[in-house]
């Protein structure tokens, strides 16, 4: 016997991406962005869903959006989940974005639309 239920999938979901206070960091490579004018932001996470794939998952329920960089942020091009503004521990893996991006000192704030950010378990 292998697997869980849909039922186990949400209790996890629930549990590691529901409850507390969730932030999103921003990579460049495989450091998080570490410059002037950058702070993790926080994220709320919808309900568990059917995923494509047949599994579950929770996607962010509102947008989220930085900050205008006040130095360079580098190419940023991955994001992850923690459970706290500074330090803490990742509760995701480092995700790579679909579309990385210069962020230069002044340039638009790095955001992530409603349902853009996606935790998922098969």
């Amino acid at each position: 016997m292998s697997g869980f239920s849909n039922h186990s999938r949400d209790m996890a979901l629930n549990h590691i991406f529901r409850t507390g206070n969730r932030y999103v960091a921003v990579f460049n490579g495989t450091s998080e962005v570490s410059a002037s004018g950058y702070a993790r932001k926080p994220v709320t996470f919808a309900s568990p869903e059917s995923a494509p794939g047949g599994g579950r998952r929770v996607r962010n329920a509102s947008a989220v959006e930085f900050d205008e960089p006040q130095a360079n942020w580098g190419t940023v091009d991955a994001a992850a989940i923690y459970d706290s503004e500074t330090g803490g521990n990742r509760l995701s893996e480092i995700i790579p974005l679909e579309e990385p991006r210069d962020v230069p000192a002044g340039d638009q704030a790095i955001r992530f639309p409603a349902g853009d950010l996606s935790m998922e378990i098969d």
